[in-house]
C-alpha cells in the first residue's frame, strides 16, 4: 500500500523512530550540558567564595598590622610629649626654685631687720 505522499507506512514509522531517537539524543545532550554548566557554576562560586574569604583574611591581617603600627607610632609620640613635658616642668621648677632662694634671702633679711634694725644695713 502506497500513500499519497509516496511513502510506505514502514518508512514513515522508521522516520518517526529516527526523529524520536534524535529528540532523545538532543534531550540527553541538553541535560548533560545543563549539568555541566551547573557544575561549572558551582565550581566558580566555590572559587569566588574561597577568593573572597582569602581576601577578607588578608584585609583583616593588613588592618591589624596597620593598627599595630599606628599604636606604636602613637605610643612613641606620647612618650616624646611626656618627656618634653617633664623637661619643661623640670626647667620651670628650677627657675622657680632659684626665684624662691632669692626671695627667701630677701624675706629673711626683711624679717631680721624688724627684730635687729642694725643688721638691715649689713
Amino acid at each position: 500500500m502506497v500513500h499519497a505522499g509516496g511513502a510506505t507506512p514502514t518508512a514513515s514509522n522508521e522516520a518517526l523512530k529516527q526523529l524520536k531517537a534524535v529528540e532523545t539524543e538532543c534531550a540527553t545532550r541538553l541535560t548533560q550540558a545543563r549539568e555541566a554548566t551547573q557544575a561549572r557554576v558551582a565550581t566558580a562560586r566555590e572559587a569566588a567564595e574561597s577568593a573572597f574569604a582569602q581576601a577578607r583574611a588578608e584585609a583583616d591581617r593588613l588592618r591589624e598590622a596597620t593598627l599595630q603600627t599606628a599604636r606604636a607610632d602613637a605610643e612613641r609620640e606620647a612618650q616624646q610629649i611626656v618627656r618634653a613635658g617633664e623637661a619643661e616642668a623640670a626647667r620651670v621648677a628650677g627657675e622657680a626654685g632659684q626665684k624662691l632662694v632669692a626671695l627667701r634671702a630677701k624675706i629673711t633679711t626683711a624679717v631680721l631687720s624688724e627684730f635687729w634694725p642694725e643688721s638691715a644695713g649689713k
